[in-house]
């Protein structure tokens, strides 16, 4: 049994890696703030005597030494996580993104015995790119303060590799979709919100012409890479992309939510939003290679999927 920490525990992606981390015999310690996670994303491993849940900030230090007493392993989810937000508030994801998570690697360096660090990177790190598929060689061109943050987030993990020899592995998500992502935010991801609005009947809300393109990746893929990256001797040090490995435009997208539910949906257009990334497509090869890794879910299966819970949580869907 492996003593195992989830920060952002609470959340869309980290509340699957504690199911997961659970039901292979693992002890876990879940870290959040619930300013966007919730109680109700663990409610199937809540009653478990290997699961301890703590409420706070990884943006205290303090905190963060006490939570890794005793702990091997770091699967690092807390985070803020929207490019609209961290333009209009960037002093906020310095502080929980580059500073929260150094607390918790220097948390980790002081604590003796203690394994590997897995971090959450993001494809917002590569900025526009010109080369498809976009392989983690290419070079970085942040775009908003969160890519910014994100990517500071891999430097101090090479950082303490290379300085103190802490195992650290990045893993950068491109973008995650599946049960449990949040709809209510401003900030929201386009599956979730395309789905709970075909549901509710109202539009479908595409910015710019809905011709920039998106690599989507399962949840549950995403869960199978953080337990890849647990034991993959080559991935110390190293940074991967996790994606579906395939790209789709947003109004491809439209049309997939029409296909799965039955009916088109109605678009309603807006303005381009500032910092937004026009492409995406990863390569995902090195995952594929090193971290015996690669997806399972494909985007017309996880979105029928999706369809289907949220279906089973039509009352709330309405009335929300």
């Amino acid at each position: 049994m492996k003593h195992c920490v989830v920060t952002g525990g609470a959340g869309f992606i980290g509340s699957h890696i504690v199911e997961s981390l659970v039901n292979l015999g693992h002890s876990v310690r879940v870290v959040d703030d619930f300013s966007s996670g919730q109680l109700l994303n663990l409610h199937k491993v809540l009653g478990s005597d290997r699961v301890e849940v703590i409420e706070g900030s990884i943006v205290d230090a303090d905190l963060c030494k006490d939570i890794m007493k005793g702990q091997d392993y770091v699967f690092h989810h807390a985070a803020k996580v929207s490019v609209p937000e961290s333009i209009e508030n960037p002093q906020l994801y310095y502080e929980v993104n580059i500073q929260g998570t150094m607390n918790m690697l220097e948390a980790c360096r002081l604590e003796n015995g203690f394994r590997r660090f897995i971090n959450v990177g993001s494809s917002a790190a590569y900025g526009r790119c010109e080369i498809f598929p976009i392989k983690e060689t290419q070079p970085v061109n942040t775009l908003s303060p969160y890519a910014l943050t994100k990517y500071i987030q891999e430097m101090l993990c090479f950082t303490y590799s290379e300085s103190y020899g802490l195992e650290t592995i990045n893993l950068r998500y491109f973008n995650v979709y599946g049960e449990r992502q949040n709809i209510d935010s401003p900030y929201a991801a386009v599956i979730p919100i395309f789905v709970v609005k075909h549901i509710r009947n109202q539009p479908l809300v595409v910015f710019g012409d809905g011709k920039q393109t998106r690599d989507f990746v399962h949840v549950s893929d995403v869960v199978r890479a953080n337990l890849c990256a647990m034991n993959a001797k080559e991935a110390q040090g190293q940074v991967y992309n996790i994606a579906g490995g395939s790209t789709i435009s947003v109004l491809d997208l439209v049309h997939l939510v029409g296909k799965v539910s039955g009916k088109e949906g109605v678009v309603e257009y807006r303005e381009s939003r500032k910092g937004e990334v026009l492409h995406s497509h990863a390569s995902i090869e090195k995952a594929k290679r090193e971290l015996h890794w690669e997806p399972q879910c494909f985007l017309e299966e996880g979105v029928k999927n999706l369809w289907f819970w949220y279906q089973s949580r039509l009352d709330s869907v309405l009335q929300s």
